[in-house]
């Protein structure tokens, strides 16, 4: 549940502001694929590209792939809290996961 409300909120919020510079940079580079960047994996290019021509140059086209992930990674914090073991429900670790800057970040633009 909490990782499909900061699926929801990364989609609804990442319309509201302007392409970041870095993700126009990732677009630039999915234009000619290659498999050796000096500053980033080849396969940021590779998803900028997918994301490109199945949903076109939208904002919310090139986040999608990117709120996807960030929406993972609380789901899995989650199960692996429940296989370590964790009291009840694994909510508390999910919540620190989908609340935390560095997550938050890395899953509303598109880097490395």
């Amino acid at each position: 549940m909490i990782a499909a409300i900061k699926l929801v909120i990364h989609l609804y919020a990442g319309r509201h502001y302007g392409y970041f510079v870095d993700e126009l940079y990732y677009l630039a580079c999915a234009q000619p694929l290659a498999w050796g960047y000096v500053d980033q994996p080849p396969l940021i290019a590779l998803i900028a590209k997918i994301a490109r021509s199945l949903f076109g140059e939208s904002l919310s086209a090139i986040r999608l792939f990117p709120a996807l992930a960030g929406a993972g990674m609380v789901l899995l914090t989650g199960l692996i809290a429940r296989e370590l073991g964790a009291n009840g429900s694994p909510r508390p670790p999910r919540r620190s996961v989908s609340c935390s800057p560095r997550a938050f970040w890395r899953s509303t633009i598109s880097s490395p």
